[in-house]
């Protein structure tokens, strides 16, 4: 057994617990004794005080199986008064401190910002037909698009792009000419992010930065500086070292949607807060460990003693947990049914303490489909697509996506269906993981569907490994002979303060149909406000058997309820 922990108890509850663990081995030996503890908590009402931390802090073991069960999880608070903090600082109510600065985000693109930026897909068979892109887009395009959405993401925010010229980085020599900084110089900002930038530019550029974000450079150099705003809350326990290297982390991954997550982290930790990224899970408080020691017990064992939560718990270590894609890349290469009951006795008990919402994305739902107004009777006809009883069939498969933490797996069938008896419905993803470890697996998920506010839109509901989740769903655009469609989507797990949007476009069959109208599907996305270099292709020509095995497609031979009701499978001919 290799355990070493530290609890700090006052005569306050409400004083924080610190522990650290470095193994699960307590676990059963543990078990009896917390079992024993907490019946007699029923009984006798304990209160903390000097004279018996000494004979009752083994109780407090009881929580090692939870926090080191929890991993990524429980490392920092939620912040739940940020979004208010946010919402005055964008309406300008009494209270905002006022900001003498130009900016707060300053975006600096070297070249000129006429170099290709590696987003998307351009030039592939499927981005050059289903959306006529042929070429890179460049960084002053992406650049213009990433603010869009940052302005987007955080209301109030003040973001400005600037491209300077640079050419061939000459040894001791200044690669940017002076007349290229000098719309620099009257510009202060709190943040200053360069990208293609060389480094003796950045140098000059921050000095009239508070922080410097150094995304990439042509000559190398340190990713910059981070000083921390002016409040308690801001830092949640992170140095500006660790938030700098999750930054350039995510810029890495050279997809929109992490690079928008990029400079969301940093503007957080300097700038400002920010909603998005403020809110985290933690068990921080006596309290919560004694919810885990007397509610949850039995759950956290479980999971201690389980495998594949054990390895998932590693893998999420290493992970910021609002690190959405590395998370969730993690929690399907090791899904653990003890582990989901775990989480799901702390969502109910709401241990966590967060509440993310559904982000409010400004996109009105298809009117008018096949020279009918959209009702729910023909969004759900949409929605349903070639499903039919036939065993493999499903609604629709994914051909484009833009989420690269829920979309870009390969292999993906959607099934919606309605309830003949009412409005009601469900919808079926099944997808194919590629695991940490390179294991090939079927997921499967299980969504409750109920018409929206609006005809052509959903609320769905489910439980993801024990997590809670509420979407909203939207038709963009269809075709009328139901050839392809545009989605969109936009998602909460409120328990763990996370929150999401993403966009597809679906076929019959997973690739593009003849004669597809390039046009109006980039004007479909551009709509949600989904940029063509924001999607990827989701390969849908993988192997369907192997080690793998078929997917595990919903069946409806056998619910009595469709036999009447569902289409005929399609014939053959």
């Amino acid at each position: 057994m290799n355990v070493n922990f530290r609890v700090v108890v006052g005569t306050d509850l409400s004083e924080r617990v610190q522990i650290s663990t470095a193994g699960l081995q307590l676990v059963p030996r543990v078990t009896k004794w917390c079992r024993l503890q907490r019946s007699h908590s029923r009984a006798t009402p304990w209160r903390a005080t000097n004279a018996n931390v000494e004979d009752t802090a083994g109780m407090w073991l009881c929580g090692l199986c939870g926090i080191g069960a929890l991993g990524a999880l429980v490392r920092r608070p939620c912040r739940r008064g940020v979004a208010r903090i946010a919402r005055v600082k964008a309406t300008g109510e009494e209270g905002e401190e006022g900001r003498g600065e130009d900016c707060d985000v300053l975006l600096v693109l070297g070249e000129g910002g006429e170099g290709p930026c590696p987003w998307g897909e351009a030039g592939t068979e499927t981005m050059s037909r289903g959306l006529d892109f042929q070429a890179s887009v460049t960084w002053d395009e992406a650049a213009q698009h990433l603010a869009k959405k940052l302005r987007a993401a955080v209301p109030g925010l003040h973001v400005r792009v600037v491209c300077v010229a640079t050419g061939p980085v000459e040894p001791e020599a200044d690669p940017t000419p002076a007349q290229d900084l000098a719309c620099l110089e009257p510009t202060a900002a709190s943040l200053c992010a360069c990208v293609n930038v060389p480094r003796n530019t950045c140098e000059r550029i921050s000095q009239s930065c508070r922080s410097l974000l150094v995304l990439t450079t042509l000559d190398g150099g340190s990713p910059g500086h981070l000083v921390p705003r002016q409040s308690a809350e801001s830092n949640a326990g992170r140095s500006a070292a660790e938030v700098l290297q999750r930054c350039t982390e995510l810029w890495s991954r050279q997809t929109c949607e992490d690079s928008l997550y990029a400079l969301l982290f940093a503007v957080h930790f300097a700038v400002m807060p920010v909603e998005l990224v403020a809110q985290e899970p933690q068990i921080d408080t006596v309290e919560k460990i004694f919810t885990l020691c007397t509610r949850c017990l039995s759950e956290a064992v479980a999971a201690g003693l389980d495998s594949e939560a054990r390895a998932c718990l590693a893998c999420q270590s290493g992970c910021d947990v609002r690190d959405q894609t590395q998370m969730y890349r993690c929690t399907v290469s090791h899904e653990s049914a003890p582990l989901a009951s775990l989480v799901r006795c702390f969502e109910r008990r709401r241990v966590f303490d967060c509440d993310a919402e559904v982000p409010d994305v400004p996109l009105a739902p298809l009117t008018e489909f096949q020279g009918k107004r959209v009702g729910v009777e023909m969004a759900w006809k949409i929605m349903e697509g070639h499903w039919s009883m036939s065993p493999s069939s499903c609604s629709w498969r994914p051909v484009l996506g833009q989420n690269p933490a829920y979309d870009y797996f390969p292999c993906q069938f959607n099934s919606w269906y309605r309830d003949p008896r009412g409005n009601r419905g469900w919808y079926d993803p099944v997808f194919k993981v590629v695991t940490l470890d390179g294991r090939e697996v079927w997921r499967k998920r299980h969504y409750r569907v109920l018409p929206g506010d609006v005809p052509g839109s959903f609320n769905l509901s489910t439980e993801d490994n024990g997590i809670s989740l509420r979407e909203y769903w939207r038709i963009v655009d269809a075709d009328d002979d139901l050839a392809w469609a545009v989605l969109h989507y936009a998602g909460a797990a409120p328990s763990v303060g996370q929150s999401y949007t993403g966009s597809l476009l679906v076929s019959r069959d997973g690739r593009l149909p003849e004669d597809i109208p390039s046009a109006r599907i980039a004007a479909a996305f551009q709509k949600a406000g989904v940029a063509k270099f924001e999607l990827y292709a989701i390969h849908q020509d993988e192997e369907l058997g192997g080690d793998s095995g078929k997917p595990p497609l919903t069946e409806f031979c056998g619910l009595r309820r469709y036999a009447s009701h569902a289409p005929s499978a399609p014939s053959q001919s």
